[in-house]
């Protein structure tokens, strides 16, 4: 964690809790299903399971479904998306809300530690768009992905 933790650390700390599932996923989960399937005895791996923070960030009322909804609200403004997200997650565990904090600030138990986010600048960030070269390059690329859907047309 950093003294001030912006929109681009949350959007590290989101692909590293995404990173954490797929490793235990992957690892752990799989490798408990496979030997119950081969009906092999193993006594159940204990794990960390980061499942309420993903849903936390990218859930029906998380984290980014409030910043993006907040994008496309004519008078759209960080302090408003933090209200919400707040309001809308109260009760989720993981979600780190205090008395000092100010207007602008929330926190995450993310699964390598807690981090307080500062949201200053989260709408106007997460509203970036591609500079008309990088787009036309995209458009031009003969990876279908990159070429048709990177706009999210």
């Amino acid at each position: 964690s950093f003294p001030v933790n912006g929109f681009e650390q949350l959007c590290i700390n989101y692909c590293n809790e995404k990173l954490q599932q797929k490793f235990t996923r992957d690892i752990f989960r799989t490798v408990q299903e496979e030997y119950k399937a081969e009906g092999l005895n193993l006594d159940d791996i204990k794990y960390d399971d980061n499942s309420d923070v993903l849903e936390l960030i990218e859930g029906k009322l998380g984290i980014i479904k409030q910043l993006n909804e907040e994008c496309v609200r004519p008078k759209g403004n960080d302090q408003a998306f933090v209200s919400k997200a707040l309001q809308s997650n109260k009760a989720v565990p993981c979600l780190i809300q205090k008395n000092t904090f100010d207007k602008l600030e929330f926190g995450i138990h993310h699964y390598a530690g807690a981090v307080i986010y500062r949201a200053q600048d989260f709408v106007v960030r997460n509203t970036d768009t591609l500079p008309s070269d990088m787009s036309e390059a995209a458009r031009l690329c003969k990876n279908e992905i990159i070429a048709k859907h990177l706009d999210n047309n």
